[in-house]
């Protein structure tokens, strides 16, 4: 039985979109490291050694960001990779580094996700 999705998606496309996401999260994981540094500022060994896992992050997703776009539009792939890095950041920023967030803000957020499911089916 068939049953009619949204938009059809392959199983490699699947593969792909988790590529996508590993890449995203790997993002995330990265500027946070550099977020997180900026307090060490006086501490040169700490400051260092979190960037340096920043680049190593930044480094791990580069793969995982090019199988994706290889393997998707680009018109449909990038915008996936934003808007979850963009997601992300917004809840690493709330939760770890106490920043502010208001119903503008999520109203902003959940209009760039309908963007990006129309974008992605269009």
């Amino acid at each position: 039985m068939h049953i009619p999705l949204f938009f059809e998606v392959r199983f490699m496309d699947i593969i792909a979109i988790l590529s996508l996401f590993i890449a995203a999260i790997a993002n995330v994981m990265g500027s946070s490291f550099i977020k997180y540094s900026s307090q060490f500022k006086e501490n040169l060994a700490i400051f260092l050694l979190f960037n340096f896992f920043a680049i190593l992050v930044f480094g791990g997703s580069f793969p995982f960001y090019v199988y994706g776009l290889s393997k998707l539009k680009l018109s449909i792939a990038q915008p996936i990779f934003l808007v979850v890095s963009y997601l992300l950041i917004a809840i690493v920023s709330i939760l770890f580094f106490k920043e502010s967030y208001s119903w503008i803000k999520i109203l902003g957020m959940i209009v760039i996700i309908i963007g990006v499911v129309l974008v992605a089916n269009g």
